[in-house]
């Protein structure tokens, strides 16, 4: 695999990338960024260009909100907005899986 630090999978034009964070936030940031631009160097050298207006950022678990106010993390030379919900599969996730919105959009 090409990734060094990042968990990942595929599904159709989805490509999606998992970590757990340490404790040490700026070594996280590091190595996330450094897993993207390796993302983006092998996407652009095969001509599939990824937009960074359409990448989410979701931060899971009982910190998430401290966490996401200490992460910059990037693509492409902009930083990604880590998001409240995201969509994976139909399905709405928040960070703190409560999927509030999800069962909103069901109902």
């Amino acid at each position: 695999t090409y990734l060094k630090n990042l968990s990942s999978h595929q599904y159709a034009d989805d490509f999606q990338v998992y970590c757990s964070l340490s404790k040490d936030f700026k070594a996280s940031e590091i190595k996330i960024n450094e897993d993207l631009r390796i993302i983006y160097d092998i996407s652009h050298h095969h001509g599939l260009f990824l937009n960074p207006n359409k990448t989410q950022l979701i931060f899971v678990g009982k910190n998430s909100p401290d966490v996401s106010q200490k992460l910059n993390i990037v693509l492409d030379n902009i930083i990604i907005t880590p998001a409240k919900n995201c969509k994976n599969l139909g399905v709405y996730f928040d960070s703190k899986l409560r999927f509030e919105k999800h069962i909103s959009y069901i109902l």
